[in-house]
């Protein structure tokens, strides 16, 4: 097992998060509790679902596009009676399209259960690569000590069900913005730039000159730049 990394962070006062944390490789968000409420059925393991953006793009991987987003690891490490043990932990593959955001569910060791006084905190490794030639960073990695986090959360408890932990900022609505939803706006700018031209052509650029205070010619322009 391995040791506590050297970062410390202070308890939560179960208020105040926004994303459990944030760092210039990636953000890491919790945005399920699994179940919503109480207890798994026993033998059945507590997870949670996050959301991960990273930041930064390349990577060691030979065949790696340049411009790739960086995956990401999250591990889970216990306090209290689970002091220093990993408690789970998964690979994230994030997505260009997705704003270089991937998300996964983290099933903890069948022993935790989420008590009042079972604290634990997130930590955020690099992710190494499913691509050829590149290692991807496993749990066993983790456990065996073998990484450094990158950054580590505040520690918190999900003894409480879902919608208190929303409330209380620990868990997050999912982003689900993409690519697409960021450029539209600049599509519909091109869009409008294209359809004027188009206009203009249509009525001949010395005509539309020439007849420029025509009531008739400005809403045609005007119509085409609208729609």
């Amino acid at each position: 097992m391995g040791s506590l990394p050297n970062i410390s962070q202070p308890f939560l006062s179960d208020s105040g998060l926004s994303d459990a944390i944030s760092s210039d490789y990636a953000d890491v968000r919790i945005i399920e509790r699994i179940p919503a409420r109480g207890m798994p059925p026993s033998g059945v393991p507590f997870s949670v679902r996050v959301q991960v953006q990273t930041y930064k793009t390349g990577g060691p991987a030979l065949f790696r596009t340049p411009f790739a987003c960086l995956d990401a690891f999250v591990a889970v490490r216990g306090h209290g009676k689970y002091n220093n043990q990993i408690l789970g932990g998964g690979f994230i593959r994030t997505d260009a399209f997705s704003n270089c955001r991937g998300s996964a569910m983290i099933q903890f060791d069948p022993v935790f259960r989420p008590g009042t006084d079972d604290y634990v905190q997130f930590e955020l490794y690099p992710g190494g690569s499913t691509e050829w030639f590149s290692d991807q960073t496993t749990l066993q990695d983790v456990k065996d000590g073998k990484l450094e986090p990158i950054a580590i959360s505040q520690h918190m408890r999900f003894s409480d069900d879902q919608k208190t932990l929303e409330n209380a900022g620990i868990i997050q609505h999912e982003d689900q913005s993409n690519l697409f939803t960021m450029i539209q706006p600049a599509f519909a700018d091109v869009r409008k730039t294209l359809l004027t031209v188009t206009a203009l052509a249509a009525v001949g650029v010395t005509g539309y000159f020439l007849v420029l205070n025509s009531g008739a010619v400005r809403q045609v322009v005007k119509k085409a730049a609208n729609r």
